[in-house]
């Protein structure tokens, strides 16, 4: 007599590798950031502290936070030349098309490539994180006709501020 076994595409319920940085258990419902469960930076942890959870392997300090925030902040603005090649897409282009072409088109700008120097790697890891919002809202105003507008960084806050 033949036993039939239960069909599960793309390996569902099976394990396929070991991580330090995620735990997922579908079964269970648990879902852990470096071991910290996933209902607890969502309720207690910005975006930029779970980032810097994911890609340092520890939440942030205070000091360590102010830092990160400083920098994405400051490195939010598109070099004019990125935001002349998004004006070339189609508009009907999909979003994540534009956002790989535009992260594949920092590489040039930025092409050093020193992968064993931890201060370069930073300076990448924040520059892609500081300019990704942004490349994908310049692209969806310039697919509706419009100019993107360049984002508020620690220059120009201040006269946001004075200006009220």
């Amino acid at each position: 007599m033949t036993v039939a076994c239960e069909y599960k595409p793309g390996l569902e319920g099976i394990p396929a590798t070991q991580s330090s940085i995620s735990f997922v258990d579908g079964q269970r419902g648990i879902l852990e950031y470096r071991g910290i469960s996933i209902e607890d930076l969502a309720n207690f942890s910005t975006f930029l502290e779970t980032s810097y959870l994911l890609i340092w392997g520890a939440l942030p300090s205070q000091e360590e936070l102010a830092e990160f925030e400083y920098e994405i902040r400051y490195h939010r603005r598109l070099k004019y030349r990125i935001r002349d090649m998004m004006k070339c897409f189609p508009e009907s282009g999909h979003p994540m098309d534009a956002l790989q072409a535009c992260a594949a088109a920092l590489g040039l700008f930025y092409s050093r490539r020193a992968l064993d120097d931890p201060a370069y790697i930073r300076a990448a890891v924040v520059r892609l994180l500081a300019k990704i919002p942004t490349m994908v809202a310049a692209f969806q105003l310039m697919r509706k006709g419009n100019d993107p507008i360049q984002p508020a960084t620690i220059w120009t806050i201040p006269l946001i501020f004075s200006i009220c």
